[in-house]
């Protein structure tokens, strides 16, 4: 039974991922931990959505716009190593807290589009890479950040979901290898994401289909409206 939602649960992830670009943790992890420990349901869904991120990316290769990305990507491996030790050492329950916190406090800013304001400069995108890359490695949430910087940038559809999606690879990449290292990589959790792969890409070519053929901002709103109702349950879980 766990083996079945968890697919079901990546494969919702996976479907939202490849439809907005991003999203995918933030409604997927919440939900996964509340019947999974997170150092099992992150490894997991972090293999599962690295496959994903690799075919979405290759569908939007010609939208990458790699030189936006780069500064993003090398704050981003740091911190992710560093949310990597941060899932093999901190209680379950912190954790938890983390992704219920993280989930419903990003949801409501993103549905309530507050005002971002952010400078051009290099240091900026070395800070929220770092944030991210901890975010990535530590709950497999590394979206909010660079999607903050994507809005006040104000890049165009296409290239923010497809920068993003690269982006996300690369942090996926070094999240898996981050986690062998700390031993994060159970058979358990290569088990779940073994079983979660096919349907999961099955959901992503789906969202690779009606991407272009659904109204985006009401896809959006009942994304982030979702995203919310699971940070609220997984806080009253938590309590």
């Amino acid at each position: 039974m766990e083996i079945l939602l968890f697919s079901i649960i990546a494969s919702l992830g996976a479907l939202v991922g490849a439809v907005a670009g991003f999203a995918s943790a933030l409604v997927a992890v919440p939900l996964l931990t509340l019947f999974l420990p997170p150092k099992v349901a992150v490894p997991a869904f972090t293999l599962v959505t690295l496959l994903i991120n690799l075919m979405v990316t290759y569908e939007a290769r010609r939208h990458l716009i790699w030189n936006r990305i780069t500064v993003l990507m090398l704050a981003g491996t740091v911190g992710t190593l560093v949310g990597a030790y941060s899932l093999a050492h901190l209680p379950t329950g912190a954790i938890r807290l983390i992704v219920s916190v993280v989930t419903l406090g990003f949801g409501l800013l993103f549905l309530m589009k507050v005002p971002i304001r952010l400078s051009e400069g290099k240091s900026v995108e070395v800070v929220l890479g770092l944030m991210s890359g901890w975010l990535g490695g530590c709950v497999s949430q590394s979206g909010p950040p660079v999607v903050f910087l994507a809005l006040a940038r104000g890049w165009a559809k296409d290239a923010f979901r497809g920068n993003l999606m690269a982006y996300f690879f690369v942090i996926n990449i070094i999240s898996v290898i981050a986690y062998w290292r700390f031993n994060l990589l159970t058979k358990t959790s290569i088990t779940y994401s073994i079983f979660a792969l096919f349907p999961a890409l099955l959901m992503s070519v789906i969202g690779i289909w009606i991407k272009n053929r659904v109204n985006e901002a009401t896809f959006r709103v009942t994304v982030l409206i979702t995203i919310i109702v699971v940070g609220v349950a997984g806080l009253i879980q938590y309590h």
